[in-house]
């Protein structure tokens, strides 16, 4: 299955599952819980108030799969291979490995879409690795605080 048909073929849920297999995969859970506020938080911000579509995404697929949002999607090299892969399977039920990880991130995303699992970063837009931040921080980080650190990942809000 192609990329551009798997983009198009994932649900809510499964796009959000993936998408936090690929920016969190190896982190806490909290540290996942916390990525996937920030995928939420996105969801819910109507950027303008005028109830037009925002340039990062609408819904949970749209913000998840939007260009440039989320390197687990947009960038090439094994990790985006690991993120195709696992949704590819997500679609066609293909068996998987990692069931405890992958159960694991299915809660997750479920507590986050069904607004049980309380926002842990203070109503962050946006993260980058600590990694990253300290080696070589995105233009849009630069010059702002992080209002959290959770796991690996620093939390900005950057609108």
């Amino acid at each position: 299955m192609d990329r551009e048909l798997i983009r198009s073929t994932l649900t809510d849920r499964k796009a959000l599952i993936a998408t936090l297999y690929g920016e969190a995969a190896g982190e806490p859970i909290h540290s996942q819980i916390a990525v996937g506020c920030v995928i939420r938080n996105r969801v819910n911000i109507d950027l303008g108030k005028d109830g037009k579509p925002d340039w990062w995404g609408e819904g949970y697929r749209g913000c998840c799969l939007a260009k440039a949002q989320f390197s687990c999607w947009w960038e090439n090299g094994k990790n985006a291979d690991r993120t195709y892969a696992l949704a590819e399977a997500l679609i066609t039920g293909k068996p998987i490995g990692e069931a405890s990880l992958l159960a694991q991130l299915a809660w997750v995303a479920e507590g986050i879409i069904g607004e049980q699992l309380q926002d842990v970063t203070r109503a962050a837009t946006h993260y980058v690795t600590t990694a990253l931040l300290a080696a070589a921080p995105p233009a849009w980080a630069k010059h702002r605080k992080s209002v959290a650190t959770i796991g690996g990942h620093a939390f900005f809000i950057a609108l």
